[in-house]
């Protein structure tokens, strides 16, 4: 059920958004990584597992941005600094890779996970993203993504997967942008002191983004 509740959710915030004509191009949420330089845009998502608010910049050719996470099905709190560079950019695509570093307070709740334990510790990933301009109102990607948590003290889960997935997103005029991103992929959890345990992981998100230029 909570599965069909986030795809009707998806599939409203994607198609009743009204089609104004994107000045500034879709790209404020997932898709365009790295932005142009200059351009600078803060966005929110809603989904499972979690909510965040992020901000992006581009610069030199480069991206660093900062996200802050709130995970409910673990109540987790998160903060990562991503940073993208290009490899290849045409009119019609653009392909980008980097990493992120971050950290993560953990406060135990065991409802969605039953080893789940009271911690803290580092966030880590390395990320790519192929954007595909559809045209000046559409952009749809493809994304992967390897995060690692790793706890600072003895209690805790290590936690190492491979995400992938992809999803669209739409520019609503006035540089704002709604889309939506689908990942999914092998995790193994290794709870310190036990038994690894290998799974299956996703995240579902749908996001609203402003882009400034």
């Amino acid at each position: 059920m909570r599965a069909l509740g986030l795809a009707s959710l998806v599939v409203a915030t994607l198609f009743l958004a009204p089609r104004a004509h994107a000045d500034i191009p879709p790209g404020a949420v997932f898709a365009e990584k790295p932005l142009p330089d200059g351009a600078v845009s803060v966005y929110g998502t809603l989904g499972f597992p979690g909510v965040q608010l992020g901000w992006r910049q581009g610069f030199g050719g480069m991206e660093l941005g900062a996200v802050a996470g709130f995970d409910y099905s673990l109540t987790q709190l998160t903060l990562d600094v991503p940073f993208y560079v290009p490899v290849k950019q045409t009119r019609k695509f653009l392909v980008g890779v980097g990493v992120s570093a971050g950290g993560f307070v953990d406060f135990g709740a065991k409802y969605f996970e039953s080893t789940n334990l009271p911690s803290a510790g580092l966030r880590l990933a390395a990320n790519g993203e192929v954007t595909l301009h559809i045209n000046e109102s559409v952009d749809v990607f493809v994304a992967g993504s390897t995060p690692i948590e790793l706890p600072f003290t003895e209690r805790g889960n290590d936690l190492y997967a491979l995400l992938v997935g992809g999803g669209v997103e739409l520019g609503v005029g006035d540089g704002f942008s709604v889309g939506a991103q689908l990942l999914a992929g092998p995790e193994l959890l290794h709870p310190r002191g036990g038994q690894s345990a290998a799974r299956f992981d996703g995240s579902l998100l749908v996001g609203l983004g402003k882009r400034f230029f």
